[in-house]
């Protein structure tokens, strides 16, 4: 057995090149990726909100909404607040929810909204009945 030892000494005093670091295993080198922090995710792209429309001819063509704002991500209708053509209204909503089905995300806070008064299609604008 001593004998193995002493084979075993011998050898590493001969070929000293053999094992760096006192015959310890290399140490790993860390790969680029693993130096480089995790990118964070690309944000969504903007919601795009065309400029309102109030343009109408009659009352029907009008309508109470309001802008849409984005919420922890999520593409949300506040409490209707603002007179817009019927039209304009269903454009934004329609973009919102492409919004949300485009970055797979849904969900908005339950609001609670008081009465939304009626508006009127007066001087070929939407504007709140008075």
């Amino acid at each position: 057995m001593r004998i193995h030892v002493l084979i075993s000494c011998l050898f590493l005093l001969t070929f000293p090149g053999s094992c760096k670091n006192g015959g310890a295993a290399p140490k790993a080198t860390p790969t680029p990726a693993a130096e480089t922090a995790m990118d964070p995710p690309a944000a969504p792209p903007p919601l795009v909100v065309p400029m309102i429309d109030r343009a109408c001819s009659t009352d029907a063509d009008c309508t109470v909404t309001s802008n849409p704002k984005i919420e922890d991500g999520v593409c949300c209708m506040g409490c209707p607040s603002i007179p817009a053509a019927r039209s304009w209204a269903m454009q934004v909503v329609k973009r919102c929810n492409q919004y949300n089905t485009r970055n797979q995300v849904s969900g908005c806070p339950k609001v609670l909204c008081s009465d939304v008064p009626d508006v009127v299609c007066r001087g070929r604008e939407c504007q709140f009945q008075r």
